[in-house]
């Protein structure tokens, strides 16, 4: 399942991927105990695509149900991450399931644990503090730098710019060229 992480008003477009998936004529997911609203129309026999539904709060999701009319079907965070630890605590993650290609008999200070991996976080909504800069030229083309909180907690960050006008025209929309979780970059 993509992505592994959201805002918690929620809006992030899971996708699930299986075999299988279409057999049915009702289709339902949920995260925990919060739906997640299925798009079939963007769903196949190998991909269910749903979106989430607003969590009461930051949780992390261990937990996904899967219904097709009136088979059940759970995914759960039951299979460990294999994590590798150096005698420096640097770590490795490995996807769930898979084993460490690596060769490290020869390290005697290399240790393997297992970590329970979520499936899915509900993270703190996105906050913005600053724009930069406050005015732009109406034909565009200006960089705009967004400053803020939980930025990347967002699937696809958009910017809209609108006209200082009656009637909310819409001069520029524009998705995120980069950034990271305190700040984003559009062009506008």
């Amino acid at each position: 399942m993509t992505p592994n992480k959201g805002p918690r008003s929620g809006g992030t477009q899971l996708t699930i991927k299986g075999s299988h998936l279409n057999i049915g004529s009702s289709v339902r997911v949920l995260l925990k105990d919060y739906p997640c609203h299925v798009n079939t129309s963007h769903s196949s026999s190998t991909r269910i695509t749903c979106t989430t539904s607003e969590a009461a709060s930051n949780e992390t999701v261990d937990r996904i149900q899967v219904n097709i009319d009136d088979a059940v079907r759970v995914l759960g965070s039951s299979l460990p991450v294999k994590m590798k630890q150096s005698k420096h605590n640097h770590r490795k993650g490995l996807h769930r399931g898979d084993e460490d290609d690596e060769d490290d008999s020869d390290d005697a200070d290399n240790q393997m644990d297992d970590e329970m991996e979520p499936l899915f976080h509900y993270l703190n909504d996105p906050t913005i503090v600053e724009l930069k800069p406050l005015k732009s030229f109406v034909s565009g083309g200006r960089m705009i730098t967004v400053h803020g909180t939980n930025l990347d907690s967002i699937q696809s960050p958009e910017m809209v710019v609108y006209a200082d006008q009656p009637g909310d025209v819409i001069i520029n929309r524009t998705v995120s060229q980069g950034g990271s979780i305190d700040y984003q970059c559009c062009l506008a």
